[in-house]
C-alpha cells in the first residue's frame, strides 16, 4: 500500500487532477486504506522515571 503522498503525486502527475493531499488521506480513511510502512508510533512524553510513595495529608 502507497503512501497518501506517493498517490496524491501520482494522481496529479499521471491523471491531471487537481487534488490536495487532504483528500486523498480522508478518502484512504473512508476507504479502510491505511499505509503500515513507517508509521510514527506517538507515545505521550514521560519525564518522570521514578515511584510515588509520598502521599501528604491534607
Amino acid at each position: 500500500m502507497a503512501a497518501a503522498t506517493e498517490i496524491t503525486m501520482c494522481l496529479r502527475h499521471e491523471q491531471g487532477a487537481v487534488i490536495n493531499g487532504k483528500t486523498v488521506r480522508k478518502m484512504m480513511r473512508e476507504l479502510g486504506l491505511i499505509c503500515t510502512i513507517r508509521r510514527e508510533r506517538r507515545t505521550p512524553y514521560r519525564s518522570f522515571k521514578g515511584v510515588t510513595d509520598n502521599k501528604h495529608e491534607n
